[in-house]
């Protein structure tokens, strides 16, 4: 069994059915669209794409939007699995805010990589510009 995770290593998804493997692969998001890549990589990325849908033994999408995208474009099925998270209690204090010297609705949190498509600096820019009120 070979468990592939995203749509560029999928390439490899008929070689390993052909050495007799069972392969299932899991689609993170559309990688041919991020705007690192340039137009050949896009394209390998896609074949990736098309390749571990058309030639897997099951596929895995950690979203709604892409299990449907897939079964749309690609006519397989796929199933849904989430990326996991536990959820926990909300917190009320804020000892943690004053250790990073922050007020509570006073900032924004951003997770993400660094990568121009993410747009962070329009977010610090957005946040400067914004004419919000003394208690946000």
């Amino acid at each position: 069994m070979l468990h592939i995770h995203a749509v560029g290593p999928a390439l490899v998804t008929p070689l390993a059915r052909l050495f007799g493997l069972k392969v299932i692969i899991t689609h993170h998001g559309y990688d041919y669209e991020r705007q690192k890549w340039g137009w050949f990589a896009k394209r390998m990325l896609k074949m990736g794409e098309t390749f571990g849908m058309h030639t897997s033994n099951g596929c895995i999408a950690i979203s709604q939007e892409i299990v449907r995208a897939m079964q749309d474009e690609y006519g397989v099925a796929v199933d849904f699995v989430p990326n996991g998270v536990s959820v926990q209690p909300k917190i009320t204090s804020t000892e943690t805010l004053k250790a990073f010297g922050l007020a509570p609705r006073q900032y924004v949190v951003m997770m993400a990589r660094l990568v121009p498509e993410k747009r962070q600096h329009d977010l610090i820019l957005a946040f400067a510009k914004a004419n919000r009120p003394e208690n946000w």
